[in-house]
């Protein structure tokens, strides 16, 4: 004969599971629903893009949106920006778009150039912040340099005062020119 012996949960066990399930539900239901919204918001842009006759182009890193707009011929006519923050007067244009916008690029960039384009512009931001650092270094040996400089040649003291009428310069004569 055999016996199983099971250790008993305490109260403390059983609240925190049920704490995790019922988390775990309630987070289904917020995923599901933002699930639910973000489908809306997208087909809520669709029809708002078809009214305007607009197609959307792509988001750069700040989050704007970039529409191209047709005519009722189906011509393209204008480009456009859609900011994120609606409401500020300013907002972060990304230069990645900015040919393209401008009208130089018949095509937009796709995904592939704008990671490009972004790995770049990091690079060139490491590199120039290098390159400040070189030049804060370069500087500061060159004042250090010219600071001694300074020291050495500065004027002696001395109890006289020049008076630049007083001094005259003397005559060079002829025999040492030769």
């Amino acid at each position: 004969m055999f016996f199983f012996f099971f250790k008993q949960k305490t109260a403390y066990e059983i609240s925190a599971c049920l704490v995790g399930s019922e988390m775990c539900i309630r987070d289904r239901s917020k995923y599901i629903e933002m699930r639910i919204l973000s489908r809306f918001r997208k087909f809520l842009d669709a029809m708002k893009d078809q009214k305007l006759n607009r197609e959307f182009v792509g988001v750069d890193r700040f989050g704007n949106k970039y529409y191209q707009y047709y005519s009722h011929y189906g011509l393209p006519t204008r480009r456009e920006i859609e900011p994120v923050q609606k409401k500020r007067a300013k907002f972060f244009k990304d230069t990645a778009f900015h040919f393209w916008m401008n009208s130089t690029d018949q095509l937009p960039p796709t995904e592939n150039q704008l990671r490009e384009y972004y790995r770049l512009e990091e690079e060139r931001k490491k590199n120039a912040i290098e390159w400040d650092k070189r030049e804060e270094e370069l500087d500061r040996i060159y004042y250090e340099k010219r600071k001694l400089i300074d020291q050495t040649w500065e004027k002696p003291s001395t109890d006289e005062k020049f008076e630049p009428k007083g001094w005259i310069p003397q005559k060079k004569n002829s025999k040492q020119r030769e």
